[in-house]
Formats: structure tokens, C-alpha cells, sequence
């Protein structure tokens, strides 16, 4: 009986000590985005554009800047709004972001975009674009302060 005692004391300070070095998202909190992104382009496109994080009570500026390369037509002008997950402090939300699993979808003439960046922030936007685009790819763009 002693013997499965310290097994079982052994086995929970383990399982204490990996939940003090994994890294918690359970204290994440979510973010609001507004985004407003112009796309030029033919093989080669641009897109930049502006936007707001609402994010613990406070709106934070955002620029957003990005260049694609394949096949391309864009002249367009998309306005998202979305979540932004898995945030401990603002300076997480910046960086560059990629495809996530879901990735990009047509649904009803609006856009759908599952991002994700190297600090684990999953980005999840909706919205319409106005004008010519064969291709909208989100992969890729740069999010930093204004």
C-alpha cells in the first residue's frame, strides 16, 4: 500500500510540475479586430491597410501590410471584423500570421480567414469585399502598432 502511496504522490507532483512549465492559455483573453485592407495586384499583389484591436478595455491602432506571389488579380477593398484568441498582453497580436486549419472560404460573397502567428494567436475574420479579386489570400500579412 506504502508503494502505490508514493506512486501516486510521485505521479501528481509530475503532472504540478509540467502544468507550472507548459504554457497556459486558460488567463488568454480575446480581442475584438476591425480591419480594413486594400488589395492591388496582378502575379505580384500588394495589400496594406489599417485597423483597430479592442483588447482589455482599450482600441490600439494596427497597421497591416503584405505582398502575395502566384496567380493574382486583385483590385479590392475588404473590410473583416473578427475574434482574435489566446491573447496575455497586446504585444502578442502583432506579428506575421498564416493560413490556420480552416483556412479561406467563399461562403455567400463573404470572406472567411482562420489566421494563426508565432505567439500562438488565432485570428478568426469575416467580411465583404468590394471590387475585382480572383484571389484572396491572407497568408501571410504583417500586423503591427500604428
Amino acid at each position: 500500500m506504502r508503494k502505490y502511496s508514493k506512486m501516486l504522490i510521485a505521479a501528481l507532483m509530475m503532472i504540478a510540475a509540467a502544468a507550472t512549465i507548459a504554457p497556459s492559455t486558460t488567463n488568454a483573453q480575446t480581442g475584438r479586430v476591425d480591419l480594413q485592407i486594400v488589395k492591388v495586384g496582378f502575379i505580384v499583389g500588394l495589400s496594406g491597410g489599417r485597423g483597430t484591436l479592442y483588447y482589455d478595455g482599450l482600441a490600439y491602432p494596427i497597421r497591416v501590410g503584405g505582398v502575395s506571389l502566384g496567380p493574382s488579380f486583385a483590385v479590392s477593398s475588404i473590410d473583416l471584423t473578427g475574434t482574435a484568441y489566446n491573447l496575455n498582453r497586446v504585444e502578442d497580436f502583432y506579428g506575421t500570421y498564416t493560413a490556420g486549419s480552416a483556412g479561406l472560404a467563399v461562403v455567400g460573397g463573404g470572406k472567411t480567414a482562420s489566421l494563426s502567428n508565432a505567439r500562438g494567436v488565432r485570428l478568426e475574420v469575416a467580411g465583404r469585399t468590394i471590387g475585382v479579386e480572383f484571389s484572396l489570400d491572407l497568408s501571410g500579412i504583417s500586423i503591427q502598432p500604428r
